[in-house]
């Protein structure tokens, strides 16, 4: 998917993959 996302979601998902035990690709 092509999209252009916010900087403060690109980072919110990116600590919430630090903390998943699995993060997602």
């Amino acid at each position: 998917a092509e999209f252009e996302a916010p900087t403060h979601t690109i980072e919110l998902m990116r600590r919430l993959a630090a903390e998943q035990p699995n993060p997602l690709p």
